[in-house]
């Protein structure tokens, strides 16, 4: 299985206002062998939009260290029927996409596919540590976001509640947690079309560039994983090179 999504992330202030908007793609897969089941979810970062005053200011500067990968891997073998939880990188999401909803919205995604493939696994522990509890306002949002998907949290010998576990008995207790109000799922083929509008607002592209552009629309009906990333990786690219040929012309 693969699919591309195309979301619409809000991050709220105190008083349910929007700070600011986090468009991003992300591309899923997923397998099913004998040995092990797998779905890999990327996160990539498309613009930060916000408001300042009267004006409105778009970011598109990103770079691979702003982009995210999740994964849930589900082992069949007999004595050891055991679903884990994974990222790829140290801190689950970049500090822009925190608190938009972005974590719970792909774990739910991740959860959703396991209760179907394997409801009764074991689920292996999340290790709690201090990289996403540095202030209380972080470590209650991390507490708060395991809470919510059904973890439960287990601090032994430390009062602060900082390093610790996430557990759960079995994938059944687990259960998604969408922030609606945060999180807006939009048609993949509204991107094309604003990056081929971008295209024509610039002249000085390349044709190459174009090209690239009008390979990526095929994205859309890839069913080859390693096509697949690849063309979001290239999709990744022209974002930042938009972004380039943008500024350069200030």
């Amino acid at each position: 299985m693969n699919a591309l999504e195309y979301i619409e992330a809000s991050k709220l202030n105190s008083d349910g206002n929007i700070e600011y908007v986090v468009h991003l793609l992300l591309t899923v897969h997923a397998s099913n062998r004998e040995r092990t089941s797998r779905m890999d979810i990327i996160v990539y970062p498309i613009s930060i939009t916000r408001s300042i005053g009267d004006r409105t200011l778009t970011t598109t500067n990103f770079n691979d260290r702003d982009v995210s990968q999740f994964d849930l891997v589900l082992s069949h073998h007999q004595d050891d029927r055991l679903a884990r939880f994974a990222t790829k990188v140290d801190v689950m999401l970049s500090s822009n996409l925190r608190g938009c909803g972005v974590g719970s919205y792909v774990f739910s995604k991740l959860i959703e596919w396991g209760k179907i493939i394997a409801p009764t696994y074991a689920v292996e522990s999340l290790k709690l540590g201090f990289v996403d509890a540095e202030t209380d306002e972080a470590k209650q949002t991390r507490n708060n976001f395991y809470s919510q998907l059904g973890f439960e949290l287990v601090f032994k010998n430390d009062p602060t509640e900082k390093v610790g576990w996430a557990r759960a008995a079995s994938m059944s207790t687990l259960h998604t947690h969408v922030n609606k109000d945060k999180i807006r799922v939009l048609d993949p083929s509204d991107f094309i079309t604003e990056l081929q509008r971008k295209i024509e607002d610039n002249e000085n592209l390349n044709e190459g560039l174009r090209k690239s552009v009008a390979s990526y629309s095929n994205l859309l009906t890839i069913q080859s994983k390693k096509l697949f990333r690849a063309y979001a990786v290239t999709a990744f690219s022209i974002v930042a090179l938009l972004a380039v040929v943008k500024y350069a012309h200030f």
